[in-house]
């Protein structure tokens, strides 16, 4: 006889138990079965208390419901751990009120959630050739007894006399939640309850593909082992053609297959979760190898199934908006926090005018500009443009800028080299490709000069009004934080004459694009630079985002822009 085939029969019994009796009953047939002829018992373990309470037992005289206990037995020692135990030489025993339990062997009984709540207790010792059976059929017990009390707690909650009337009154509790946990769970108590099956699942169609919501004993993993005729998962079938399935009999029906724990089920039903949009998911309930499920159970789940479906997806997008409304909450509170700390008012310095905006993307936005006097005569102004935007990069650009304002305090003259320590400090805090670019300038009033050190940021764009034309101040090293022991140059450019004007900008404003797709581009900021450079520098920075904004004409903006502008007085 191969094993699944002696598997098979000494457990058979205990899969289509439908009461503590017959499973008791066929407990003691798969231990005849096995050859052992000695007493056993079923005995509950509470860990809290540190005691056992009698379940059932093969001799007469013991009475369900007694208390043993035997806190220095190694057989309990073994069953706190969930670990099989045999005596080795005299039997254990466990004390009750007015007599001893003699233990040869000790099986522990686990939950579906691989839980020690109980033992199969032989009083014999047991044979070495019996020991590998009877612990299968303990490890079969464990699942079938959790089965037969649920089973026989909802038969004592719900009379067998269940009505479609009376369930369409029962679904009402459903239909009043809002909150998906509690309407799943009372909907597969219903449907247990409704069709007298012994375990079920709920299963539910999400972004990443097809979740069990609710396990009554009938887990993923088992699930996995069921599939129509054109090999799809049972639950997927039901779910993308929207129709129920009734399974009398599972080892022999043409349209679904089982193997592996899937063997155990004898009989099943599959409903749809749909409401007049859309399929949300199926509920299945299923039998052992008892009697197989009518057409009346299927009319009943159908009537559960349909009562619940729009409360199902009301609960969904219940939940769907309150998580919407934390995150917009999260990302006003992150642009609250990052536009408090962009500099109140802008320092002033002899010889230039300045100003600077951003406008975010989203509530909270990746770019940032700040201004820094570092003395009576030199200004510091940045400006930075983090990955993404959004939450993520808000944490970004706040921690650029603590860092950048740290180095700046204890610096010395050599831009490069506070750059280098501004990413250094950088590379622990970013992961996963993280970094920002930035742009560091040091404008100087004792000769008009500006020196400047770029972290793979845009060009500044430099107009010289004398001569109406254009200096680009590139990049000198790679965005911060981006890469391990990065070193940068610093730059300096020619003093500013009267109406020289820099731009330092983000490239949200040159990538913007219109409707066909076109982008602002370079060109037209140039253009727009020479028409208004003789504007004050916070009429050029609202100016050159209006004409950003009227080229796009219905496109969105999709990225932060930040414009800077410094302009040497006439």
């Amino acid at each position: 006889m191969s094993v699944a085939t002696f598997t098979r029969r000494i457990t058979r019994g205990l899969h289509a138990a439908r009461s503590s009796q017959e499973l008791f009953a066929a407990l003691r047939h798969s231990i005849d079965e096995i050859g052992h002829a000695g007493p056993h018992a079923v005995v509950l373990h509470d860990p809290k208390e540190e005691q056992l309470q009698l379940c059932s037992s093969s001799r007469p005289e013991d009475r369900p419901g007694t208390l043993l206990s035997g806190t220095d037995a190694p057989c309990l020692a073994a069953l706190r751990q969930g670990a099989p135990w045999y005596a080795n030489g005299s039997v254990d025993r466990l004390q009750a009120a007015d007599r001893e339990m003699p233990v040869g062997a000790l099986f522990p009984l686990h939950t579906g959630e691989n839980e020690c709540y109980g033992a199969l207790v032989t009083s014999d010792r047991i044979l070495e050739e019996q020991r590998e059976a009877i612990e299968l059929v303990a490890e079969h017990l464990g699942l079938a007894l959790v089965r037969v009390q649920l089973h026989e707690e909802i038969s004592r909650r719900h009379q067998n006399d269940l009505t479609k009337l009376s369930l369409m009154s029962r679904a009402g509790e459903v239909i009043r939640s809002i909150e998906l946990e509690p309407i799943l769970a009372k909907l597969m108590e219903l449907a247990l309850s409704a069709v007298e099956a012994e375990v079920g699942c709920i299963v539910l169609s999400e972004d990443d593909g097809l979740r069990v919501r609710v396990e009554w004993g009938l887990d993923a993993a088992l699930l996995e082992h069921l599939q129509v005729a054109d090999g799809r998962a049972l639950a997927q079938a039901v779910i993308d053609d929207c129709e129920p399935r009734i399974v009398c009999h599972l080892p022999t029906d043409p349209e679904v297959r089982a193997d592996g724990p899937a063997e155990a089920v004898g009989s099943l039903v599959a409903v749809p979760l749909a409401t007049k949009d859309r399929t949300l998911g199926c509920l299945i309930v299923a039998r052992g190898e008892g009697g197989g499920f009518r057409q009346r159970d299927l009319d009943l789940l159908s009537v559960t199934t349909g009562l619940s479906s729009n409360a199902i997806e009301n609960a969904l997008l219940h939940r769907t908006e309150i998580e919407r409304e934390r995150l917009e909450a999260e990302l006003r509170l992150a642009g609250e926090v990052q536009m408090g700390l962009l500099p109140s008012a802008i320092p002033e310095a002899d010889g230039i005018e300045c100003a600077a905006m951003v406008w975010p993307c989203d509530d909270s936005g990746g770019d940032y500009y700040d201004f820094m006097k570092l003395d009576e005569h030199r200004l510091a102004f940045c400006v930075g443009d983090a990955t993404g935007h959004g939450i993520g990069a808000a944490f970004i650009t706040t921690t650029a800028r603590a860092c950048l304002r740290a180095c700046m305090n204890h610096a010395g003259p050599n831009l490069g080299t506070l750059f280098g320590q501004v990413s250094g400090l950088l590379e622990d805090d970013f992961s996963d490709g993280k970094f920002i670019t930035m742009f560091l300038g040091v404008y100087d009033s004792r000769d008009g000069t500006i020196s400047y050190v770029s972290a793979g940021h845009d060009p500044g764009l430099l107009y010289r009004a004398a001569t109406g034309t254009f200096e680009e101040l590139e990049a000198t090293g790679a965005p911060l934080g981006i890469f391990p022991g990065l070193t940068f140059d610093a730059a300096k450019v020619a003093p500013l004459g009267p109406g020289d004007m820099l731009i330092v900008k983000t490239d949200g404003i040159t990538e913007g694009e219109n409707p066909s797709g076109e982008q602002f581009g370079e060109d037209r900021l140039r253009e727009a630079m020479k028409a208004h450079h003789e504007l004050t520098p916070a009429e050029v920075v609202q100016t050159l985002h209006d004409d950003a904004v009227r080229f796009r004409d219905t496109a969105p903006q999709t990225d932060d822009i930040t414009i800077l502008c410094l302009r040497a007085q006439s």
